[in-house]
């Protein structure tokens, strides 16, 4: 079926359903933003995925090694949440050359995992990440007896998933030589309580952070 009446109303029905058609595509365009707008997480990042102000370094209970922990903490299920670490430290090189700027990598795993270099979190609660002070960790040396001497360094944290609406989650965070305490541990003990006969566990968010 063509319009038959004339040259010029043809030309007129031709734009007018042009027009139309880019209002549609206007308009479903707009629609679509909106939804991914109101579903999109409107919180900082950093508000919905946190990290403990300090750090610890003492060992485990079951085991003779060093580990250096670190709580995060999330109001969120995050999916496919993963942690990578490095260690920022002035470097010389057997050659003399001094590299200032040097950044090494730490790997961190989940305080219940076996694997060292399994960066995958599970956050669907506060947990733990440790890092096990071994031969070829960059903080095997470091104690406290030589904090003072030991070279200045600042170790940075990366917090990686997405929400269960799609959006990207990006964290970081940093800790210095005096932000890391040696022999204290995360009081996890006092964080977690069972609640009634439903077997359901609360959380005390004052005291994620306790050392």
């Amino acid at each position: 079926m063509c319009p038959t009446l004339s040259e010029t109303r043809c030309y007129v029905v031709i734009l007018t359903v042009m027009g139309q058609h880019m209002a549609g595509l206007v308009l479903t365009a707009t629609l679509t933003g909106i939804i991914i707008v109101k579903f999109k997480h409107s919180a900082p990042n950093r508000k919905i995925v946190s990290f403990s102000p300090r750090a610890c370094i003492a060992k485990r209970d079951d085991s003779d090694k060093l580990h250096l922990d670190v709580v995060v903490s999330s109001q969120r299920k995050i999916f496919d949440a993963t942690i990578e670490s490095f260690m920022i430290h002035e470097y010389t090189t057997k050659e003399g050359f001094v590299i200032k700027y040097y950044m090494q990598s730490v790997p961190f795993s989940m305080e219940n995992s076996s694997d060292v270099i399994d960066n995958f979190v599970h956050v669907m609660w506060p947990v733990k990440i440790c890092h096990e002070i071994n031969q070829d960790s960059p903080f095997y040396k470091f104690g406290p007896t030589n904090s003072e001497n030991f070279p200045e360094f600042e170790l940075l944290v990366l917090f990686q998933g997405t929400t269960s609406t799609g959006a990207t989650i990006n964290v970081r965070s940093s800790y210095t030589k005096s932000e890391i305490v040696f022999g204290g541990t995360f009081n996890f003990s006092n964080v977690f309580q069972r609640r009634g006969p439903s077997k359901n566990i609360s959380v005390n968010v004052s005291r994620i952070y306790e050392i």
